[in-house]
């Protein structure tokens, strides 16, 4: 824990499925509650990614200016902005 840190910017180098593969697997060793392992992972590359973060800008941008699908998370708004600009990186 004391060598933990929090990375914020990311290169853009393809990772090899393998090396995705051996994260995955990894995580799915990790604990849960009352271990149900509610584990779901999806990988995004390329240009699937990129389809999926114009449409993450357009439901904030749309929930910016109406507030209709959920008001009471305004709030978290900035940072659903920061997770799509660190996916552009």
């Amino acid at each position: 824990m004391e060598n933990r840190r929090s990375i914020r910017k990311y290169k853009p180098d393809e990772i090899e499925r393998k090396l995705i593969e051996e994260i995955i697997y990894s995580a799915s060793l990790a604990p849960s509650a009352k271990n149900r392992q509610p584990w779901k992972f999806i990988i995004y590359q390329g240009k699937e990614k990129d389809k999926l973060v114009d449409v993450m800008r357009h439901g904030i941008n749309s929930e910016k200016t109406t507030h209709e699908l959920m008001p009471e998370w305004a709030f978290a708004i900035p940072d659903a902005e920061n997770t799509v600009r660190i996916m552009q990186e």
